[in-house]
């Protein structure tokens, strides 16, 4: 999973649906720390806490990962 990509995008989300950092933590039950950590590309979140985003963002988790699904 490219790390940085996914950050982008959650960067993206996060702003588009008017959520602070610190709002978009608390949702998920997260720190604002590893929610900003994650949109630096530093850490790759679980797969449980991709769900928790994406459900809060209204997002799906190929949003997150589309640079790591290859279509053939």
């Amino acid at each position: 999973m490219d790390r940085k990509a996914l950050g982008k995008r959650l960067s993206a989300a996060r702003k588009e649906a008017g959520y602070t950092t610190d709002r978009l933590a608390q949702e998920c039950d997260v720190g604002a720390v590893y929610i900003r950590q994650i949109e630096a590309g530093r850490y790759q979140p679980s797969m449980n806490t991709l769900i928790k985003l994406g459900d809060t963002l209204h997002r799906s988790l190929y949003y997150f990962v589309q640079d790591s699904v290859e279509c053939n």
